[in-house]
């Protein structure tokens, strides 16, 4: 099966970068991520998933009925949607900003990211 057939894309932290207080730049990239196809969108995004307590990266999701999801798990990973800042092709990088604020699994795995952190991407979708 190939990344543009599978519902999700691992990607790795290759680098963060503090914008201000309150934003937080993850570059993403790895194998997954070198075969990431924009759509093109202004507004394409994806749902970011992140590991679970004690884990180093979320586990698959699976295709059930033409629906990838974290079928069969109890205690599915907690994601967000994200709108992508930039994909580079060249270099086999997504980058995406987070704004760091109180709570949330998503700010507060921002504020924390480092280089070699495993996320989980869904497939890229826009609404325009």
């Amino acid at each position: 099966m190939t990344d543009q057939q599978r519902g999700f894309h691992y990607a790795d932290v290759v680098a963060v970068e503090q914008l201000t207080v309150h934003m937080v730049r993850v570059t993403f990239g790895g194998e997954h991520v070198a075969g990431y196809r924009t759509l093109g969108a202004p507004d394409e995004c994806v749902g970011v998933y992140f590991p679970r307590e004690g884990e180093s990266a979320p586990p698959p999701m699976t295709e059930v009925d033409g629906l990838w999801w974290f079928h069969g798990l109890e205690n599915a990973p907690e994601g967000r949607n994200y709108t992508i800042r930039r994909v580079d092709p060249d270099r086999g990088q997504l980058t995406i900003d987070f704004f760091a604020h109180e709570g949330g699994v998503a700010a507060t795995w921002a504020q924390q990211a480092a280089p070699g952190q495993t996320v989980l991407f869904t497939r890229p979708r826009s609404w325009y």
